[in-house]
């Protein structure tokens, strides 16, 4: 790790995300990092393999349209960078330095040349992104931006990727012990506590029956909520629906 660079208590006292990327961005400042980007998702994938966009996305010193565009244009599911980050728990460099753009070694199809784009046209030719699996099958990425590097620069950032990725994982930690319960929460599916609470006892085994003395509501209460689950899920039926709920993480016990 570099001299300039220790990440031991460096987050300590910190009492906002925005404040735990503020520290990350001095940190990492020295190393030629001018921006950053930092995502949580807690479900990852559909069960289709579809990226499922992240509930927390922050920048540092990017444009405000970065955001925007990452969240609300989609451009979140059509970058190479988040969909490599789904394949290797490695840091990884990229770039669109002279006129190309690579990522070990991928080609950005068709379908991402907006990214590449933006990206180009707003001057963010260089990064480095750290890829953060969770056992509970979260992803948080770490990304490192610099803008109009020089040409030597994407050769010698390679001595302090060990600097920066120890960084990224002590920041990330640092957020997720910081983060509410809706931010944990997958925001794929939105489904009401009632609805939540009768598809976790159709899981253990109740019918619609035991649901609604469970609940102490009638028959067509418990099935009604039960009904409006199976359509929010797009499931075929109850089964379906219960095992989609498990996959997004929304069953209580």
């Amino acid at each position: 790790m570099g001299e300039n660079v220790s990440s031991n208590a460096i987050f300590q006292g910190a009492k906002s995300l925005e404040q735990r990327l503020a520290l990350m961005h001095k940190a990492v400042d020295p190393l030629g990092f001018s921006s950053l980007v930092y995502d949580y998702t807690p479900i990852a994938r559909t069960p289709d393999c579809q990226l499922i966009p992240p509930s927390v996305l922050k920048t540092v010193n990017l444009p405000e349209s970065f955001e925007s565009l990452w969240m609300e244009e989609d451009y979140f599911s059509i970058d190479l960078v988040q969909q490599i980050c789904h394949t290797t728990s490695r840091p990884f460099t990229w770039s669109h330095l002279e006129g190309k753009s690579n990522i070990r070694g991928q080609i950005w199809g068709p379908e991402q040349q907006p990214v590449v784009r933006y990206m180009r046209d707003n001057s963010l030719k260089f990064g480095l992104t750290v890829p953060i699996h969770s056992p509970d099958g979260a992803l948080s990425t770490v990304t490192g931006i610099c803008i109009d590097p020089e040409h030597t620069f994407a050769r010698n950032i390679r001595h302090n990727v060990a600097a920066f990725t120890l960084l990224a994982l002590e920041m990330s930690e640092s957020i997720l012990e910081g983060l509410n319960r809706d931010e944990h929460g997958c925001r794929q599916i939105q489904l009401s506590a009632r609805e939540i609470e009768c598809l976790s006892l159709s899981a253990q085994g109740m019918t619609a029956k035991q649901i609604a003395d469970h609940i102490k509501r009638a028959l067509p209460t418990a099935n009604f909520h039960l009904k409006n689950a199976i359509n929010k899920l797009g499931a075929r039926n109850r089964a379906q629906a219960v095992a989609l709920a498990a996959h997004y993480r929304l069953l209580k016990y």
